[in-house]
This record gives structure tokens, sequence and C-alpha cells, in this order.
């Protein structure tokens, strides 16, 4: 489950979305055609699970319960003020 984040690109509020790097059919391709590679890059990809927005898919996120989370919500939740 991923923790409640706020977006510094675009302001977005909310969970963030858990992506892996590379690609789910290559890594299909290495187990089934070379099996030696394939373990490694799974284990690649697993390790480069990370958090990102939601909406616009970057990774320039905070957790609101940080310092600079807060002040960052606080400042959007202003804007609609």
């Amino acid at each position: 489950m991923t923790k409640h984040i706020i977006c510094r690109d675009c302001g977005f509020v909310g969970r963030g979305t858990v992506v892996k790097k590379g690609s789910k059919a290559v890594e299909w391709m290495l187990w089934v055609i070379l099996l030696v590679p394939g373990p490694f890059y799974s284990l690649w990809r697993h390790l480069s699970k990370r958090v990102v927005c939601t909406k616009c898919g970057e990774a320039h996120i905070l957790g609101i319960d940080t310092d600079e989370g807060k002040i960052l919500l606080d400042k959007q939740l202003r804007k609609f003020n």
C-alpha cells in the first residue's frame, strides 16, 4: 500500500502509484528464452520499484507527513480558499 503524497509538479494530493523500471515483456522473454539473465533482470526490476504521482507520473513527490510536505499542502489549500 502506498502512502499519501503531494506532487511538487502538479500539486496532486492522494495515494501514489508504485512503478517498476524495465519491461514486463523483456522480463518474460529473458525467463523463457535466455533462462540465465531472467532472475537478475527480475531482481533489478523488483529493487527499482518507486512511488510516483498518480496524476502526472513524476517522481517529484513528498509525503504529506513530512515538514516540507505539510508546507506544500498548506500552500495548495490556500490556493482554493
